[in-house]
Order: structure tokens, then C-alpha cells, then sequence
């Protein structure tokens, strides 16, 4: 067996040829391999699996002849594959796949029915448009033909074991065989997105289908009278996007789970009393439809439906109003979505198992919707409604987004505070005019859309415990009060094509700056230059992360000035940095710094610092920076450093270039750890005693630096050190 997968850079394959006794060939992905050697299989006779996906070959070698014994022919997404080889010889194919082949267009045999072993043939995506005969495979089990172009079908007569037809996509297709033989074995049957004008009556033989789907068939407008008289086993219906105006009866589909008439423009639907298995019912954007045939559910009061799970009548307009009793023994309902119908509130008391309620644009007043026993609710969606207050939430703990946006007449907020586990609350549009105060009690919020402040005329700070990461912090209005905030906790991201976003963490009195891909933001908000609001912010940070940022060359870019707050900085994958600290930006902190994926960082600590300036720099970390070569001059020596850790640095020469004025002395460092660092020569020049230089130093790990000098002396070192160990990881 040989597999290789995903090999971009591979071209060449000569010595394959020598693998004499391989079953199993793959090479899928190789976007480069564009010639495969002509004598490729003329030893590989006892071949059995032959996967070539996504290789830009235009045929196969002529050796492929020799391959009798060949039983898997893999050729997916071979995009430049223009013809194939005769395949005849190949008796023991079981599965050939041409799928996503979109150059090849025709198969030069015109009859495959010698082989005999054939299960499954698919020309999906290819631009074939005539198939080969096919007739007396009595194993041929599936037939994939998506996205074709043929025009019909007329071949399923002589394939009685065809398990699996599916000509989904073929755009050009406008009408299929009779099924007569196929009445025993077919189990599903795909139709979608076809020009279909109708199905034959045959149809009604396919006693044992399982899925029948024929959305966005748009040319049917009808389905024979008797067409599910037999289908006793079908569990999937999908009738979506067609133009059927009328549907035959559906009693006798005892099995069926799911019901999909999405955008049918159906008046009425038949009788529903066969189907006590249904689990899930759209008829989303059934806008004709006005009835149902079986009075409105009435039969429900007989457990009818007792089994559905789903329903969906969202953006039926014309259907006008439902009995009340339509939901009582849908007991395991677990979906509903009423959106945009003209419906009122349905009684939905022994809802107990429901999850999902959307009940957008509905007629609802006053504190409907009556919950009743739905404490299982993980979304509610009230928006665009007339409610003028909330019911009851005390008991909704499990509620995960609440959805009221554009609820005009919606001027105050109950209680939210057993909502512990809501994670989304929209409130843009809603009549509430002052800062909603309660929801920092709700800790587990990712994304707050506030009404419109703009009237509010400040903002009690003190108040406000939490804030979540997403935000619409430009549009409710509140950015303004920014200013007059105290030192308190709040997170403000700003990252690639999302909005100025302030959130806080509790109440650990940290401030964390997050900006991501700074020219997306700006072009996002026209900024020409940094948002001054932002600055001011930056100000009082204490903590600051930088992540894949594409303008900023050092840290006084920002025009941070003396971040006096500042008590860390993560610096990730900012491809311009070439200098982190080149001024006064730290002063009297307890820092930390963390420097990843730099390309152009040529020096951590810029020219222009004063000595001294670095006294409160406690941890560095460097990883991958493979331009710098020395880390500290003597003047800028971080005296209460504790840890200092460098990886991945490929032209590090050196830790320390001590001046001749100063010596070279951490006192307090704790832990050094040095990983593969090919040109690191020494850590201090000159060469002075170790224990001098590090007096306090506990532990020293060294792994993969080859070339560094005095390495025994190191390792001899009387405190803890170790060579080669295992180096734990730093966030």
C-alpha cells in the first residue's frame, strides 16, 4: 500500500514503477503532478485500488491495460482528465469515479455491461452527456449523474438492482424512464434542482423508496394521483421550490419523518392522519396556503401528529388563523416557528420539550406569548412584535439568544437575572430609552445588540460589571461616555470586518486591547488615521494584544504615549514589526512581553530608550523571530527579570552585547530556556562566570543550540539545569 496525500510540491514519480507487489496506489492532491510515466503499472499487476483525486493528469498511462485485477477506479476532481482508457479488460471493477472530472466529456466504449462486477458508477460534475450501456449488471447498485447535462434517462429498465439514482443538478434534464423494473431496489431518488415536467406513473411502484427528493424542480406542476399509494417506507419527502399546486394523498406514508413544501404555492394540505411518525413539517414561505384539509389538525385530539419535532410555517401569509387546539398533544415538539404569518399566539402550554420558538412579525400584544411549561426554551424570537412587556423568564434558566429587535412598544426589561446561561440579546429598535443596567449580571453573554442611547446623557460605570466581546458599540451610542469612565473592566476588540466592540470581564479592574488586521477596521470605518476615542483607551490598557496586524512597525505607532498602565503585551504574526519598544512607552510596570511569528523584527528594545527603562520588565518571551541576532545590549538590561524563554529564533548569535561600561548581570532571573537556536554562540560576551552573571537562576533548559560555546560549563552549572528536556508551553 502507498498513499500520498496532499503532496503540492511532488512532480515526479519515476521510481513508483519498482513497487511490484503494491494493492493499494493513492496519490490525491498532488496539484503538480501533471505526467504520470507510460510504463506506471506494466509490473503493478496485482493493483486492486487506483486513486488518483485532484491530480491534474489529462488521461492515464498506456501500461494501465495490465491492471486485471483492478476492482477501484478513484479519478475525483481530476479536472484536466480530457479521455480514459478502454475499460473493458478491467472485469473485476466494482466502483469507478469520475466525479468532478468537469474536461471529460465523453467514455470512448459505448457498452459496459461486460463488467459484471460493477457496483457503482458516477460521473457527477463531468460533462459526459450520453452514458454507456449498462444493461444486466445484476450487482450495479448505484448510478451518480449531478450537475450532467443529459436531456433524459432511458436505461433504469435494465438495471433492476439500482439501489441509488441521482441526477440532482442536471439542469437539462426534462424527463426520466419508467421505473416498471426498478419497483424492488430503488431506495433513493434524487431530482432536485432538474427541468422535469412530471413524474411517470410508474412512480407508485417504488414500494421500498426511502428518500424521494424533487426540490427546485421548478417545471413540476404535479405528482401522479396514486404516486404514494405504495411507498411504505419512504421517510423523507422533499417537494420544496416546485410548482405543485396540489398534492396527492399522503395517508398511506405511515413512515415518513420529514415533510418539506418550502415556497409551494399550494392552497390547501391533504389529510396528514397516516402520517403518525412525521417528525419535522416546512411549509416556510407557503404563501397561497389558506387551509388544511384535515379541518385544521382537528384529528389531533387522536395523537395523530403526537411524534413531530419540527414545524415550520414561517412566511405562510395567507394562512389566516389556526385552531387552538393545534399544538395540545405535540408533545414532542422542539421547533416552531410561526415567523411572518398572520397567526396570533397559539396556546402552547404542553410544549414541555420545546427549544426553538420564532415567532417574528406575529400578531402579539400586551405579555403574550403565554410559555406556560416551554422551560426548556434555548431561543426565543419575539422580534418585530407589539409586545409591550415580557412574560415571565424566572424559570427559562436554559434560554441561550433572545431575539427582540424592533419590538417598538417594548419600554422596559424584567428581571434577566435567572437568564444565566443567555449568550444573545438583541434589544436594537425595542422603546427602551435607558442602559439596561441588569445585564451585567448575565456573565455568560457573547453578543448584545443595545437600543438606541443617543438620548442618554451619561452612563453609571460603576453599575456596569460586564460587557460581552460582540457589541454595537457605534450604533446604540454609548461610545461617547467612554471617556468619563473610571479605571474598570472592560474588553475592547477591534478586529478585520467587525465593529469597535468594548466588553468587560467581570470586575478585575483590567482593561485588554485586542486589535486584529488593523487596516480591515479602518477601511471598515473610513479611519484615516487611529480613532482618537481609541487612544484614550490605549491609555489606561493594561493589557495589549496585537494579532496579525499589518501596519504596525513598533508599538509607538499607536501613539500609545506612556502607557503607564500597561502590564502585558502579545504580539502575534505582525508581519511589518521590526522594533517593539523604541521609547518611553513603559515606565514603573511590572511587565510582561510576548513576541510570536515577527518576520521582520530585527530588535526587541529600540536604540532611543534610556537606560534604566527596561527595570520592570519581569517576562520575555520570543518565539520565532528568525531576524533577530541579539536580544539585550547592557544598557537596557531588565534587572527584575524573572523568566526569559526563546524559541525558534534561526539567527540569534547571542543573549546579551554587554558595553565595556557595563557589566552584564541578571539577579534575578529564574528560568532560562533557549530552544532551537542554530547560530546561538554564546549567551553574554565576554565570557565571564556564570553564576556571577545569573545569581539567583534556578533553572536553565537548552535544547537544539548546536553551536553554543561553554555548553559543559552550562550544564555544570550547581543549580538545576537540564539539556534536551521537554519545554512546557506559555500563553
Amino acid at each position: 500500500m502507498l498513499v500520498l496525500r496532499g503532496c503540492d510540491e511532488l512532480q515526479k514519480i519515476d521510481n513508483i514503477p519498482e513497487l511490484k507487489s503494491l494493492t493499494v496506489l493513492e496519490i490525491s492532491g498532488a496539484s503538480n503532478l501533471k505526467v504520470i510515466p507510460d510504463v506506471l503499472f506494466e509490473q503493478m499487476i496485482h493493483l486492486q485500488s487506483l486513486n488518483f483525486s485532484a491530480v491534474p493528469i489529462k488521461s492515464l498511462p498506456s501500461s494501465f491495460s495490465k491492471l486485471s485485477e483492478l476492482r477501484w477506479l478513484i479519478l475525483r476532481k481530476c479536472s484536466c482528465l480530457e479521455k480514459l482508457p478502454k475499460l473493458q479488460a478491467h472485469k473485476n471493477l466494482e466502483v469507478i469515479d469520475l466525479s468532478g472530472a468537469i474536461s471529460l466529456k465523453t467514455i470512448e466504449e459505448e457498452n459496459l455491461s461486460s463488467l459484471q462486477k460493477l457496483q457503482k458508477l458516477d460521473l457527477s460534475h463531468t460533462q459526459i452527456d450520453q452514458l454507456p450501456i449498462l444493461d444486466k449488471l445484476e450487482k450495479f447498485t448505484q448510478l451518480l449523474l449531478k450537475g450532467c447535462k443529459f436531456t433524459g434517462l432511458s436505461i433504469l429498465k435494465y438495471l433492476p438492482a439500482l439501489q441509488i439514482l441521482d441526477l440532482s443538478g442536471s439542469i437539462t434534464l426534462k424527463e426520466i424512464d419508467d421505473f416498471s423494473e426498478n419497483k424492488n431496489d430503488l431506495k433513493i431518488l434524487h431530482l432536485s434542482k432538474t427541468i422535469i415536467f412530471h413524474l411517470p406513473s410508474s412512480v407508485s411502484n417504488l414500494q421500498n423508496l426511502e428518500l424521494l427528493d424533487l426540490s427546485d424542480a421548478c417545471n413540476l406542476v404535479e405528482i401522479p394521483e396514486n404516486a404514494f399509494r405504495e411507498m411504505r417506507y419512504l421517510r423523507h419527502l422533499n417537494l420544496s421550490n416546485t410548482n405543485i399546486e396540489k398534492l396527492p394523498s399522503l395517508s398511506k406514508l405511515g413512515n415518513l419523518r420529514e415533510l418539506f413544501l418550502r415556497h409551494c404555492p399550494m392552497k390547501k394540505l391533504p389529510k396528514t392522519e397516516g402520517l403518525t411518525r412525521l417528525q419535522e413539517l416546512d411549509l416556510s414561505n407557503a404563501s397561497s396556503l389558506v387551509d388544511f384539509q384535515d379541518k385544521s389538525f382537528e384529528h389531533l385530539a387522536y395523537l395523530r401528529l403526537e411524534k413531530l419535532e419540527e414545524l415550520d410555517l414561517s412566511g405562510c401569509t395567507a394562512l389566516k388563523e389556526i385552531e387552538a387546539n393545534l399544538l395540545e398533544n405535540m408533545l414532542h415538539l422542539r421547533s416552531l416557528n410561526l415567523s411572518g404569518t398572520s397567526l396570533k399566539s397559539p396556546h402552547m402550554s404542553n410544549l414541555i420539550n420545546l427549544i426553538e420558538l420564532s415567532l417574528r412579525g406575529c400578531k402579539l400584544s400586551g405579555s403574550e406569548p403565554d410559555l406556560g411549561k416551554c422551560i426548556k426554551l434555548e431561543v426565543l424570537d419575539l422580534s418585530e412584535t407589539d409586545i409591550q412587556s415580557l412574560p415571565s423568564l424566572d424559570k427559562f434558566g436554559n434560554l441561550r439568544d433572545l431575539e427582540l429587535r424592533g419590538c417598538s412598544r417594548l419600554e422596559k426589561l424584567l428581571s434577566l437575572k435567572s437568564l444565566i446561561h443567555l449568550e444573545v440579546l438583541d434589544l436594537w429598535g425595542t422603546g427602551v430609552k435607558e442602559f439596561p443596567y441588569e445585564i451585567s449580571e448575565l456573565t455568560h453573554l457573547k453578543h448584545l445588540d443595545l437600543p438606541d442611547l443617543n438620548g442618554v446623557l451619561s452612563l453609571d460605570w460603576e453599575k456596569i460589571k460586564h460587557l460581552p466581546e460582540e457589541l454595537n458599540w457605534d450604533q446604540c451610542g454609548i461610545f461617547k461616555h467612554i471617556k468619563n469612565r473610571p479605571c474598570m473592566s472592560i474588553e475592547l476588540e477591534i478586529s478585520g470586518g467587525t465593529e469597535l466592540t468594548p466588553t468587560s470581564e467581570k470586575s478585575t479592574s483590567r482593561l485588554i486591547l485586542f486589535l486584529k488586521q488593523l487596516v480591515g477596521i479602518w477601511k471598515s470605518f473610513g479611519f484615516d488615521k487611529f480613532p482618537e476615542d481609541v487612544e484614550d483607551v490605549l491609555m489606561k490598557a493594561e493589557y495589549v494584544s496585537l494579532t496579525e496586524d499589518k501596519f504596525v512597525t513598533r508599538l509607538s505607532d499607536l501613539r500609545m504615549g506612556n502607557v503607564n498602565a500597561m502590564k502585558g503585551c502579545w504580539l502575534e504574526r505582525c508581519v511589518k514589526m521590526e522594533t517593539i519598544l523604541s521609547g518611553a512607552e513603559m515606565e514603573k510596570n511590572r511587565m510582561i512581553l510576548w513576541a510570536s511569528n515577527l518576520p521582520e523584527l530585527k530588535s526587541v528594545f529600540g536604540e532611543g530608550m534610556q537606560s534604566g527603562s527596561l527595570a520592570d520588565l519581569t517576562e520575555l518571551y520570543l518565539h520565532c523571530c528568525p531576524m533577530i541576532e541579539v536580544v539585550f545590549s547592557s544598557s537596557l538590561l531588565p534587572e527584575n527579570l524573572k523568566i526569559l524563554q526563546i524559541k525558534f529564533c534561526d539567527e540569534l548569535k547571542t543573549l546579551f552585547k554587554p558595553t565595556e561600561s557595563k557589566e552584564c548581570k541578571l539577579r534575578k532571573l529564574e528560568k532560562l530556556h533557549l530552544v532551537e537556536l542554530p547560530k546561538l554562540i554564546r549567551m553574554w560576551m565576554p565570557l565571564e562566570n556564570l553564576s556571577d552573571i545569573f545569581p539567583s537562576l534556578p533553572e536553565i533548559k537548552i535544547k537544539e543550540c548546536p553551536k553554543l560555546e561553554n555548553l559543559q560549563t552550562i550544564l555544570e552549572f550547581p543549580r538545576r539545569s537540564v539539556e534536551n528536556s521537554e519545554i512546557e508551553e506559555y500563553h
